[in-house]
């Protein structure tokens, strides 16, 4: 009651609102920073119950060991929706309001968890600062116009899957645009005999594993296999275009031994530079 009071006067005499998040007692001091992070839950609920008020979470949330279980189940949600696991989502979100129905949450808790939620997902994974942090007020209407416990359910199963599909939208937009990038890169860089997977991985601040697998993903060829490619093609024109020897070739190709380029270059053409040039001038 005296935190109410102490609201009620400070919107009184000092003519402006404040809204109160309280979080739960603790006996110890290292329990501090618990008290605080659940004082700071409550404030989420202000987003549906409105502002100028006292929140106080255990009006809202269950006690310690239905909390606990509740926060596993919402990390796990957010784990799905990274690696947009259809089926685990699907599995998760059910789960979710299950224990809001045992735990006896009224509707009009499970609405505000719902919209606290959906909010803390819109920040977790927003893609870029075009997008909103928050639910704007159709969204929020019409989560409030829902009127049973399934209805709100089925709502945040779909939220969630458009979430994950739109991340792994974005995350395969992104991984095209670095493998465009590590494309160019080799381009310009094929003649170096110290380009490597490591050093392509270090150049776009990626690991060397994450990398292999974007770049095979998006263009059906290892990393290794499309640097020889391009390194033939272009000892190829060189061939062609130039009267350079082939150890010339083979240094501007990349290649520091002559034999291995020479090497390379019959098991691509299936004849060595030498005889490549031959047969290409008779024609």
């Amino acid at each position: 009651m005296r935190r109410r009071e102490i609201r009620w006067s400070i919107e009184k005499y000092l003519n402006f609102t404040v809204t109160v998040g309280v979080g739960t007692s603790c006996e110890h001091l290292e329990e501090i920073r618990g008290a605080y992070q659940r004082a700071m839950n409550a404030l989420e609920y202000r987003i549906c119950l409105g502002p100028n008020r006292v929140i106080c979470v255990e009006d809202l949330e269950p006690g310690r060991p239905e909390k606990e279980k509740t926060d596993k189940l919402e990390a796990s949600l957010v784990a799905a929706i990274r690696s947009n696991d259809e089926e685990e989502i699907r599995k998760i979100v059910p789960l979710l309001y299950t224990g809001y129905v045992k735990r006896g949450a009224s509707l009009a808790t499970v609405k505000c968890t719902t919209i606290v939620l959906m909010v803390i997902l819109l920040r977790e994974f927003s893609l870029s600062d075009d997008q909103p942090f928050s639910l704007d007020e159709k969204q929020m209407n019409e989560i409030l116009s829902i009127q049973s416990v399934q209805g709100l359910c089925e709502r945040m199963l779909q939220f969630s899957l458009d979430k994950a599909q739109g991340i792994s939208a974005g995350r395969q937009e992104n991984n095209q645009h670095i493998v465009e990038q590590a494309k160019e890169y080799i381009k310009q860089n094929y003649s170096d005999t110290d380009l490597t997977l490591t050093t392509i991985s270090n150049h776009l601040f990626i690991s060397p594993s994450y990398f292999t697998y974007i770049f095979k993903k998006n263009t059906g060829s290892t990393f290794g296999t499309y640097l020889m490619k391009t390194r033939m093609e272009a000892a190829h024109k060189l061939l062609m275009d130039t009267s350079m020897k082939n150890f010339e070739i083979s240094e501007r190709t990349g290649f520091s031994d002559p034999r291995y380029f020479s090497f390379c270059f019959k098991k691509h053409y299936g004849m060595t530079p030498s005889e490549y040039r031959k047969k290409n001038q008779a024609l």
